[in-house]
């Protein structure tokens, strides 16, 4: 279990996402109802939030680790410098932004505030956006749990 708190992560945002996509696909399917708008809303709800916690968790993670690396090591292993770390940081900051946009926007085109479409194009960039964050966080996790590895396989048994 040794280095894998990424790759859990990892799946939970995968896991999340299909599920983003499974809102999606209800919201689209669903009939103007009172209690199906209600579904669709605490289904989102629970969906934006296991994202959320996932992106901030990872990204956490990612800091820690390639601190920690740099700090036992010195310079001699690259940890997660700003240079690596900006492309991410950057990708997770939207795919955040970008699920607390496709939230707010629900109600305000449900109240007819904004045309119905403008929620599902924001729902599609929103999708986007979590594909885009976590494939760099997979790469991400990939290069400093490989590190992390090579560290464990040097030191003395």
């Amino acid at each position: 279990m040794r280095g894998q708190f990424g790759r859990i992560l990892l799946v939970i945002g995968i896991l999340a996402t299909l599920a983003l996509v499974a809102v999606g696909i209800e919201g689209y399917r669903m009939e103007i109802s009172r209690e199906a708008i209600r579904r669709h809303l605490a289904l989102s709800l629970v969906v934006v939030l296991a994202l959320f916690f996932a992106h901030c968790w990872n990204f956490l993670y990612l800091s820690s680790l390639g601190r920690g690396l740099r700090a036992f090591d010195g310079l001699s292993i690259d940890g997660w410098r700003w240079r690596e770390r900006r492309p991410t940081a950057f990708a997770l900051a939207a795919a955040v932004i970008s699920l607390l946009g496709l939230f707010l926007l629900g109600p305000a085109a449900m109240l007819d505030m904004i045309p119905g479409w403008f929620h599902g194009v924001a729902f599609v960039l929103a999708l986007a956006l979590q594909v885009w964050a976590l494939v760099l966080e997979s790469r991400a996790v990939s290069g400093l749990e490989r590190r992390l590895r090579g560290l464990y396989d040097s030191l003395p048994a």
